[in-house]
Formats: C-alpha cells, structure tokens, sequence
C-alpha cells in the first residue's frame, strides 16, 4: 500500500474527508490546540516517517540537554521507540520515528500515532517545563495532560 492509501484510508477512519496530501502521499497533521505531526515518505521508498518539534533547545546548560537526548535515545525514555534529534537550523529538538513500510491496518497507524503523539507531548511537557537537560528522573505527565487514545483531535 502506497502512503497515499495509507493516509487516505486513515482520514476516512477518523473522518477527514478533506485532508491534503503531499506528492508523497504524506501530511501535516495537527492534534488538538498545536501538537503538528508531519507525515512523510522516505526518500529512498522505503517505509515513512512521521516528525514533531519537541521546542527550542535551551539556551541554559545545552549540553544536559544534549546528554538527555542522547540518553533517552538509547533507553527510551519518553519516546515510545523513536529518536529525538536536533535541528541545527532551526534550533530546534525534534521527535521522529521510521516505519520501514506502509503496509500497516489503518488501525495498527492510528494506535501507532496516537503512542507517538503521546511521546511528543511527554517531551514537550519536559522541555516546556525547563527539565530537558535536568539529570534527575521527572515523572511523565498526569494522564490528563497527555493525549490518550485515537488522536481525535486531528485537523488538517
């Protein structure tokens, strides 16, 4: 199934009939108030990838933010299986996760999103909060201010 199916089939499930796709089938998908999730193709063809901006680095202590980074790649802290990284030009950090293919139930991609969505806003709340680069472990948010489930809130 090509990312473009893939995408249309999940907007039909969640009751986006107008949703836009990119010529690679991918989109901007927006959860809630402002957690953006793009969705898009690899270059090479193989598989997709969807990213989210965790925030601006800190200008305080970058290189904690740096070591937590690095750390909760490695141990999955928050992160729900994906890589935080950072984006020189912007300065921005970010949460993406690769799917090698497309061949996923539309059922099987929204729960995928929905832990990915969750993932972005757990480090989100950790960055907002200034405890990016702290060393010290921070509890996850209350389950209120994650979001759970379907992303309902979807709008494109």
């Amino acid at each position: 199934m090509a990312l473009s199916d893939l995408m249309t089939a999940f907007a039909e499930e969640v009751g986006l009939p107008d949703i836009e796709l990119e010529e690679d089938g991918g989109a901007r998908l927006v959860l809630g108030d402002d957690l953006e999730i793009d969705v898009f193709a690899d270059v090479q063809g193989q598989g997709f990838s969807v990213i989210g901006v965790v925030g601006v680095l800190p200008d305080a202590d970058r290189e904690a933010a740096f070591q937590w980074m690095l750390a909760a790649n490695v141990e999955g802290l928050g992160t729900g299986g994906a890589f935080l990284g950072f984006d020189p030009q912007r300065d921005e950090i970010v949460l993406r996760r690769h799917f090698p293919n497309t061949e996923l139930a539309v059922s099987q991609f929204d729960r995928e999103l929905a832990a990915f969505a969750n993932a972005l806003q757990t480090c989100r709340v950790r960055n907002d909060g200034g405890a990016l680069g702290r060393q010290d472990d921070e509890a996850p948010p209350e389950e209120d201010d994650a979001l759970q489930g379907p992303p309902s809130g979807i709008m494109v």
